[in-house]
């Protein structure tokens, strides 16, 4: 009878020790489920402002982008504008040059 009283205060202090291992497991996974889950939204929120922070650049590329093609437009257009009023001077010049030839070639 002894024995089965020692054999059974040995299961029990076994079985005590087994749920405070238990208790002890489950306390530490709900800690790392909460720090994953911390983790987790910290890395979305840091994922998100990397986004954000992306498209503003993106957006600011491209806002840069559409101002060299706008100046390179605008000195296209006043470079061709340039060259048409050289050109029109130089047949007004020609034009004049040729009118005094013809005149002075009826004259003589």
């Amino acid at each position: 009878m002894e024995l089965f009283y020692f054999a059974l205060g040995v299961l029990t202090v076994f079985a005590l020790i087994l749920m405070g291992s238990m208790i002890v497991g489950m306390i530490k996974v709900s800690k790392i489920q909460r720090e994953l889950s911390s983790f987790k939204d910290a890395y979305r929120w840091d994922f998100d402002r990397s986004n954000r922070y992306l498209d503003d650049v993106r957006k600011d590329n491209d806002d840069r982008i559409s101002n060299v093609y706008h100046n390179l437009d605008e000195r296209e257009n006043k470079i061709y504008q340039e060259i048409r009023k050289s050109f029109e001077d130089s047949v007004s010049y020609t034009d004049k040059r040729i009118d005094k030839a013809i005149l002075h070639y009826k004259e003589s």
